[in-house]
């Protein structure tokens, strides 16, 4: 049997193919389909390597893993008598949605007497400022108060810690894990810890063998199948973010999901708002209710947008002629339009344009939804095409609606509104219409001065009507927990 050794050339590559005569006829080996490949798609490209560091710190995770796992604490004797029992709470998230949700929970955890330890992965502000009318008067005509009435301490002591976020490389969130699982020996274990939407505080709490609360209102696609409602595009991006938090949520020992619609196949509890809106909401409707008249000024529209995107947004509402207060971002244009433009840089205001406002427009996020809809104040909610889960929240709150038809949330995505020259969406024509029939603004501006006792006013919100809060069910399950861990004398 005679062997043929021939040399093909493949652009720099030398590609030996091995030729068997037998009775005359030749058979080419699998090298041959190699060389056809080479010569069809040209160059073939090596394969991806992870870098070096990044199997470095995978096996230092992975060892890390195995020492945490070797120092879980014993539950029953994380209460001690007479100490007050610690919990600790890790709150994830770039905008401002994670922290101002949690912040309820917060002030029943502190009101119940535990000790809260606070890990934020982005700072935290203090209690929103509260000045009375005539200085919130001087802001809105574009003029500096006196602000020492206005402090306040922060709601709670807490540490910031990295986060783990989109865009992150290999290496930056296995550097970011390395960090966050290791915990001092000095550090005084907690006997239960919570996780908004927090990856890194939820696997700590998995491996150190804490029991542990995994609440946020992404837990809604996860104990939901998607509403027969939905167009198919959703029903596919329902599941998706069903799978994501699902992925999230797997090292908990319980996941609470909060979300105010209450139409759900498998109904949650509303998110327990915090008391600052509770309070702006009764003092709102009390003093809409003493002034029963009409709107006498230009309406009034306060803007939040989380990823500073809205200047376009900011400009159409000055177009139709609305005084337009901006937090977050002042726009670069200086045209001279109908409306009237009033930047406020200071964000602890926010509460307090919200009580006087006849309208919000802003991102897709459910907590501030939410607080629209017990506050009773309509909102344009807008998203981008590829955020999903804020095109579900608007899908859903647009679902909400009082007995006879009226709703607080419109929305639509920025793509559609940046393409109006063809045609208005028909829910900004909506959201246009409830805001010039609101007399919010009016009431405050045709009151202010004038004192309104709210003390005998009961506050009434009929959307809401019947749904518990997810801080009832957060208690009873720390109760239990508390029992469970408690030092036998």
């Amino acid at each position: 049997m005679n062997l043929d050794i021939e040399r093909g050339l493949s652009g720099n590559r030398d590609v030996r193919i091995v030729r068997r005569r037998l009775t005359g006829t030749s058979r080419i080996r699998e090298t041959q389909n190699q060389t056809d490949k080479i010569f069809k798609y040209g160059k073939k490209k090596p394969r991806r390597k992870l870098p070096k560091y990044s199997v470095i710190v995978a096996l230092n995770i992975v060892l890390l893993c195995f020492i945490v796992s070797s120092k879980r604490r014993h539950r029953h004797c994380l209460v001690k008598p007479g100490v007050k029992p610690v919990i600790e709470f890790f709150l994830h998230g770039r905008g401002s949605g994670h922290w101002t949700g949690s912040w309820g929970l917060m002030e029943i955890l502190l009101e119940k007497g535990y000790d809260l330890r606070v890990y934020a992965t982005k700072p935290i502000p203090s209690y929103s400022k509260h000045v009375n009318s005539s200085s919130l008067l001087q802001i809105l005509a574009g003029e500096q108060v006196d602000e020492k009435e206005a402090a306040s301490p922060p709601i709670v002591n807490y540490s910031l810690v990295a986060d783990i976020m989109p865009g992150m490389s290999v290496f930056e969130i296995l550097s970011v894990l390395r960090k966050r699982l290791w915990r001092q020996e000095t550090k005084e274990y907690p006997f239960m810890m919570i996780s908004d939407g927090d990856f890194p505080g939820a696997l700590q709490s998995y491996l150190y063998g804490i029991p542990s609360i995994y609440t946020t209102h992404g837990q809604m696609f996860t104990a939901n199948p998607p509403p027969a409602s939905l167009p198919g595009k959703l029903i596919s991006d329902w599941n998706h973010q069903s799978r994501l938090n699902g992925r999230s949520s797997m090292w908990t020992t319980y996941q609470l999901g909060f979300n105010h619609v209450p139409f759900l196949s498998n109904p949650l509890p509303r998110p327990r708002l915090r008391s600052e809106i509770l309070k702006m909401a009764h003092e709102r409707a009390a003093r809409i209710e003493a002034y029963q008249g009409f709107q006498k000024s230009h309406p009034l529209v306060v803007t939040y947008f989380r990823d500073k995107n809205g200047e376009r947004v900011i400009k159409f509402l000055l177009q139709e002629g609305l005084d337009v207060v901006v937090f977050g971002e002042e726009p670069t244009f200086r045209e001279s339009l109908p409306g009237r433009l009033i930047p406020v840089s200071d964000e602890t205001y926010f509460v307090q344009f919200m009580g006087i406002a006849d309208g919000i427009v802003a991102s897709g996020g459910c907590i501030l939804q939410a607080e629209c809809v017990y506050a009773q104040i309509p909102m344009l909610a807008l998203y981008l095409k590829d955020d999903t889960e804020h095109e579900l929240n608007v899908y859903m709150s647009r679902e909400l609606k009082y007995k006879d038809g009226k709703r607080l949330i419109y929305g639509f995505s920025f793509e559609e509104l940046f393409a109006h020259s063809v045609a208005l969406p028909a829910e900004a024509h909506l959201f246009l219409k409830s805001v010039r029939e609101s007399n919010a603004s009016s009431s405050f501006y045709e009151t202010s001065g004038h004192k309104i006792d709210t003390s005998s006013f009961i506050y009434h919100n009929e959307l809401l009507k019947g749904m518990i809060e997810s801080s009832d069910i957060l208690i009873k399950i720390i109760e239990k927990e508390k029992r469970i861990s408690m030092c036998k004398n």
